[in-house]
């Protein structure tokens, strides 16, 4: 059980994280963290873009993140994207997750970009962080002080 996974974690100061499909939200709500143990949403938790930024999955998401132990991974654009035409459909959903909780935001590349009908090229995956993120502060957050956090470089990405 992940909870029991996560209690055995605490003392070596790790996080957890999860790869799953939004309608496996639920699960997350009823986890219950131990106290000082972060919890990463990996792949924007594969929300739908064809479903609209006001689809009920992605409101429980936004409601997750209320949770100040709850982190969110800004990858997978290209799985949140599969159904459309172009991986534009994933800013809107990337920008809302910005804006609900910048401090918490950390992006990923997800390469080699496995179990994807359409492959996408990298270039264009690395440049929607600066279309979601259009102010350098906020890209810096994202891509070097959330991170830093996150994972205890203790200050190494700081020089960056």
């Amino acid at each position: 059980e992940a909870a029991s996974l996560l209690h055995r974690v605490q003392p070596f100061g790790w996080h957890g994280e999860v790869h799953i499909d939004a309608e496996s939200l639920d699960q997350v709500e009823r986890l219950r963290l131990p106290s000082g143990v972060l919890l990463v949403i990996d792949h924007m938790a594969r929300i739908d873009a064809s479903l609209g930024l006001n689809q009920p999955l992605f409101t429980r998401l936004l409601r997750l993140l209320e949770r100040e132990q709850i982190w969110i991974k800004l990858s997978g654009a290209d799985r949140v994207a599969a159904d459309q035409d172009s991986l534009q459909a994933a800013l809107p959903f990337m920008k809302a997750l910005i804006k609900q909780v910048p401090d918490r935001c950390v992006w990923g590349l997800d390469w080699p970009h496995v179990n994807l009908a359409v492959k996408r090229d990298d270039h264009e995956l690395v440049a929607l962080i600066e279309e979601a993120a259009p102010e350098n502060h906020v890209q810096r957050k994202i891509m070097v002080e959330n991170p830093d956090r996150l994972y205890g470089f203790q200050g190494l990405m700081s020089k960056v």
